[in-house]
C-alpha cells in the first residue's frame, strides 16, 4: 500500500470514528452536520466530499462495514459442503459475540442511529437470508409439525435481540458469557409461570 492509499484510509476512519463518537455523544443524526464533522477533523469541507457525498452516504458506510463483519461471522467458520453436526455448540455463536464486541464503538454509534432499516433489521434480513439459501438448519427427527421459517425467524429474531440488549446494555458482560447464555436458551425450557396481581 503507497503512502497515498494510506492517508486517503486514515482520513476515511477519521470522519468515520468523528461521526461515530457524535452519535455515542448522543447528537442526533439530523442535527450533525458536514461542518461539524470536518471541524472536529481539522479538515475543510472540500476533503469530506472527496470519499462521502453526504452524511446520509457517511451512515449507509457504516451500516455496510458493521453488515460485513457480521457475515463474516456467521459464515467463516464454515466450508461450502461442509456438514456441521451441532452438539450444543454453533461455531459461529461465539464469533459473532466476539466481532461485536471488538467493535464495539461501531455498533453502539449504529444502535443510536435511528435510520430505516435499523442495525438491527439490517442484522435481521442478512442472517434470514444466509440461513434461507446458504445453510441449511436440519432437525435430528424431521418433524413436520415444525415450519422451517417461523422456526428459523424464531431463531434469528432471539439472536437479534439479545445482542440489542447486550448493545444498550453497553456490553455489561464479556462476549464469552453472552455466548454461553445463548447456548444455554437452546435447552432451557420454562416450566411453570407464577402469577401476581397487581
Amino acid at each position: 500500500m503507497n503512502r497515498q492509499e494510506k492517508k486517503r484510509l486514515k482520513t476515511i476512519s477519521t470522519i468515520k470514528t468523528i461521526f461515530m463518537e457524535l452519535l455515542l455523544e448522543g447528537v442526533s443524526f439530523e442535527e450533525i452536520t458536514v461542518k461539524e464533522i470536518t471541524e472536529r477533523a481539522d479538515f475543510n469541507r472540500s476533503t469530506f466530499y472527496l470519499y462521502f457525498q453526504d452524511k446520509h452516504e457517511l451512515a449507509e458506510s457504516l451500516f455496510n462495514e458493521a453488515i460485513q463483519i457480521y457475515t463474516y461471522a456467521v459464515m467463516s467458520p464454515y466450508e461450502e459442503g461442509q456438514i456441521v453436526v451441532l452438539d450444543g455448540d454453533v461455531p459461529s455463536d461465539r464469533l459473532i459475540f466476539d466481532c461485536i464486541e471488538e467493535n464495539k464503538q461501531l455498533f453502539s454509534a449504529l444502535d443510536r442511529l435511528q435510520i430505516s432499516p435499523t442495525i438491527y433489521e439490517r442484522m435481521e434480513q442478512t442472517c434470514l437470508a444466509i440461513f434461507s439459501t446458504n445453510i441449511q438448519l436440519v432437525q435430528e427427527k424431521t418433524d413436520p409439525s415444525i415450519n422451517y421459517n417461523l422456526f428459523l425467524h424464531y431463531q434469528v429474531a432471539a439472536m437479534i435481540g439479545l445482542i440489542k440488549y447486550w448493545i444498550r446494555n453497553s456490553f455489561e458482560e464479556t462476549a464469552t458469557y453472552m455466548t454461553e447464555q445463548f447456548r444455554s436458551f437452546y435447552t432451557y425450557k420454562i416450566k411453570t409461570m407464577n402469577i401476581h396481581q397487581k
